[in-house]
């Protein structure tokens, strides 16, 4: 089937969907139209970023929506013929009504080696996790959780020094990749997609901002994954200093050795910013912002009001 023949509905949101849409009309790719969050509701999710000026360069119809599966949405999608739909980075379960449009299937984007770690904020888990390798997952969109036939995937590491923020661009890349490969294989014909091993999956769990609490009574590399995890664009992780919530940026050099600090107590300052005491060790704190101030990096910790050595961090 020739690209012009071949119409892609593209349902997407975020950062990370942006960069697939646009990985797709470089490729010219015959994007048919694009819907994505209305305005109000967009603006409410980590990595929100609007698709207006690129669709509008593009000329493509572009369809602003608060539930993909209201009924006139539906028709919607089914007026433009898509042979496929695309789904990326988009948090709202696609319903049979929408998965059964295209004669070609409807395709999305899990940023983990399925069938493993199916389920919410993988990103966030794998670094939480500890783990040392992630990847992405182009796969068939079907009424079960991340469930669908394999049509493309690769390994993701994940270094020590990654955040939330450096791991998410390389998903974003390898996505990109992934999904132009599996959009031009399905349109000539040659997609051999392959069935998950369901004995195998794993999930996990969706994560509130309430989660992001520090717990420092962990091992030091345990507060530091954890802290690396939720950094922007994500809610970030956070303990109390003065009943205030003290957001925690960066932190780097988790060290186990002894001290009769307790877990949570503040060490020294210098220019890494805080040494913070955890259950055998301690990590330092690179950049916090305490609620109705400013962030501050490095140095400029020390001049939180409130922070002090020996302060112990918490409720």
């Amino acid at each position: 089937m020739t690209k012009d023949e071949f119409r892609i509905v593209f349902i997407g949101a975020l950062t990370g969907g942006k960069k697939c849409l646009k990985a797709l009309l470089d490729a010219r790719e015959n994007v048919a139209a694009v819907f994505t969050w209305s305005d109000g509701a967009g603006k409410e999710r980590s990595c929100y970023e609007p698709f207006d000026e690129l669709v509008a360069a593009h000329g493509i119809p572009l369809v602003k929506v608060n539930d993909i599966n209201a009924h006139d949405v539906v028709e919607k999608i089914r007026g433009f013929k898509p042979s496929v739909i695309v789904v990326m980075c988009w948090s709202q379960m696609v319903k049979k009504s929408v998965i059964e449009i295209p004669a070609h299937g409807t395709i999305g984007m899990h940023p983990t080696l399925l069938p493993k770690n199916r389920g919410r904020a993988p990103i966030p888990w794998a670094i939480i996790k500890g783990l040392d390798k992630t990847g992405v997952t182009i796969f068939y969109i079907n009424e079960r959780v991340d469930a669908g036939d394999i049509l493309a995937q690769e390994e993701i590491l994940i270094d020590f020094e990654d955040t939330a923020k450096t791991l998410g661009e390389k998903v974003d890349m390898v996505a990109e990749k992934l999904l132009c490969r599996a959009v031009r294989e399905i349109r000539e014909g040659k997609a051999k997609p392959i069935p998950q091993d369901n004995s195998q999956a794993t999930y996990w769990p969706k994560r509130n901002p309430e989660d992001g609490l520090v717990n420092w009574a962990q091992k030091p590399i345990a507060v530091y994954n954890f802290i690396r995890a939720l950094v922007k664009p994500y809610p970030g992780a956070f303990t109390f200093v003065s009943n205030k919530k003290l957001l925690l940026w960066n932190a780097k050099s988790p060290e186990s050795h002894n001290h009769r600090a307790a877990a949570g107590q503040i060490l020294k300052f210098d220019s890494l910013g805080m040494k913070v005491a955890t259950n055998g060790g301690s990590v330092w704190i690179n950049s916090v912002e305490l609620d109705g101030d400013k962030e501050r990096n490095g140095e400029e910790v020390k001049n939180v009001p409130e922070l002090r050595e020996g302060l112990m961090l918490g409720r």
